[in-house]
């Protein structure tokens, strides 16, 4: 989300960019009043609205998107809305109002929607978040939602009838399209308890807050599981991703107390002692397949999980450790607050991968997701003048905190050969390779048979932070170029801007008089990512770095 003045006033409006694998800036939108009237159906009052994108997932290079509207006056209207945009985030195919319930009169007591997740397979699109609601029922319902390919809602289910159920993630089985929610419980009002328990490990609360995982038939009329996971602390379960196999795989955070199930893990040295990150990992009938927890002397969380191509658990998250466990180590310590990123052979229950990533201020990891070429792909925010940056598009800090994103080569991946132009290898670097072509000035062209865009490989064997994915450099720096994500980049992709001012380094966000985008366009031949594939795709929601914010008048 970018702060824009309007009327004097700075309000929130939600962007959207197109990153491809090796760092070029493919399209950057930001959804502007006229965009969300449209995609809203009603008329915002500029002074009293914010809107920010809470949640967003690719399917077929198609971005699907949820608005939250921070609505401070609360009145008829929608106040959450799911939209599937053009693949160039230009407009929108369907947008649907998510809304709970009927309003309530008078306005001030209607009831408003705050979508937490949305993912998307096989066409339909899955959403979960919080509906407030009026006595009896509580302050709060959780909801999941499956809405068609036009956005029609196919079904809906209410988790916890009262106030204390926060979902925070959902996921599909690619095994048989049952769904999964993960997110924190709590009891705020006594019994009964906040989510129904079935085929449970924990069937109780343990704590003031614990961490929850259930499991649903794909029209959500059966549960599978559904469980409490926690200590007798503070707990939460932040995500969840289903494998090949249909396992659940957890990550969340627990202040270190008794009673947070462990099965087969770490080495208590490795474990941590204070808020710790945990992994935990649930077959399709809920049973335990393995549980630890991992961290430092000082708070760790975990905010992003996923499966490396050999089956190594990834996990990422935030950190404050100075001894968090490393192994493996891109980066050291770098103060404040920094991201981590690790993984886990769970068979053996051993530390194969930890590193930091960070500046010296605060860093913060929002996404974690693994590209098809096993290469990790990172997204958050940071406040640290000196966080490592490598072909950047955006080379300074512009502001308090700024987005940030990365791709990792794992130590243990396979080193990729840099030959260009042959199938299955890295796309060509137009600056040095005599066979690349370039038919127009600022346009750069392959030759005909080169290889695909995402094949960049390439980084060290000893586990360096991979500075040059690929045989690409930087290109020409100028204005994103609205590529059309379906056409050959063979036909112009890396066209770049020549009128692009750089000039004004004090240049403001994206669309004012006195903004400036910086971004590194490089050669290309190919579309963009497959469905399901983030490699080159790469949309995030929270500020992503794409911008900067200077002086205004």
């Amino acid at each position: 989300n970018v702060p824009t003045i309007v009327d004097d006033v700075e309000v929130e409006r939600p962007f959207i960019a197109r990153i491809h694998a090796w760092g070029q800036m493919d399209y950057i939108r930001v959804l502007d009043a006229d965009f969300l009237v449209e995609l809203l159906g009603e008329t915002p009052t500029p002074l009293r609205i914010d809107v920010r994108i809470t949640a967003i997932a690719v399917e077929d290079k198609t971005p699907h998107i949820a608005i939250d509207v921070n609505d401070l006056i609360s009145r008829p209207g929608c106040s959450a809305a799911v939209a599937r945009l053009h693949k160039d985030g230009g407009g929108f195919d369907w947008s649907t109002c998510v809304v709970y319930g009927e309003p309530q009169e008078p306005p001030l007591l209607r009831q408003g929607v705050r979508i937490s997740a949305l993912r998307v397979a096989d066409g339909l699109t899955y959403v979960t978040g919080n509906a407030q609601t009026l006595p009896p029922r509580g302050t709060g319902v959780a909801f999941v939602e499956i809405l068609g390919p036009d956005g029609e809602i196919l079904h809906q289910l209410d988790y916890g009838e009262m106030a204390g159920v926060a979902p925070l993630d959902i996921a599909t089985s690619p095994v048989d399209g049952s769904v999964y929610l993960v997110g924190q419980a709590f009891e705020p009002f006594g019994p009964p308890p906040p989510i129904p328990v079935v085929n449970a490990i924990q069937e109780e609360l343990s704590g003031s807050h614990d961490g929850f995982a259930a499991r649903f038939s794909s029209d959500l009329s059966e549960i599978y599981f559904s469980t409490f996971l926690g200590s007798t602390e503070w707990d939460a379960a932040t995500r969840v991703h289903v494998g090949p196999d249909g396992r659940a795989y957890v990550t969340g955070f627990t202040v270190t107390g008794a009673g947070f199930p462990l099965l087969d893990p770490l080495p208590e040295e490795l474990r941590g002692d204070d808020s710790v990150a945990f992994l935990t990992v649930f077959e399709p009938d809920g049973r335990l397949v393995y549980s630890t927890t991992v961290g430092g002397s000082e708070p760790d969380a975990g905010r992003g999980v996923t499966l490396a191509l050999d089956g190594t658990v990834l996990v990422g998250g935030t950190t404050e450790s100075l001894d968090f466990p490393l192994q493996n180590a891109i980066f050291p310590y770098a103060g404040e607050t920094d991201v981590f990123v690790l993984g886990i052979d769970i068979e053996e229950s051993r530390l194969v991968f930890s590193t930091y990533l960070g500046g010296g201020d605060v860093d913060l990891l929002a996404a974690l997701e693994l590209d098809r070429h096993g290469k990790v792909l990172l997204g958050g925010t940071t406040a640290s003048n000196d966080f490592p940056l490598v072909r950047p598009f955006v080379d300074e800090l512009g502001a308090e905190v700024d987005g940030f994103v990365a791709r990792l080569k794992l130590p243990w991946t396979k080193e990729e050969d840099s030959d260009c132009g042959e199938e299955g290898k890295p796309e060509c670097d137009c600056e040095q390779d005599p066979s690349c072509e370039k038919p127009d000035e600022g346009a750069h062209e392959c030759d005909a048979g080169a290889c695909d865009e995402e094949d960049v490989g390439g980084g060290s064997s000893d586990g360096e932070f991979d500075p040059h994915p690929g045989d690409d450099e930087l290109g020409e720096i100028g204005q994103p170029g609205g590529n059309d994500p379906d056409a050959d980049d063979s036909d112009g992709a890396g066209e770049t801007d020549a009128s692009t001012d750089t000039e004004d380094s004090d240049a403001g966000g994206i669309n004012a008089p006195d903004e400036e985008i910086k971004y590194a366009s490089g050669c290309s031949t190919g579309g963009a990512s497959s469905a399901g594939s983030i490699a080159g795709f790469l949309l995030l929601m929270m500020g992503v770095a794409v911008m900067r914010r200077g002086r205004r008048s």
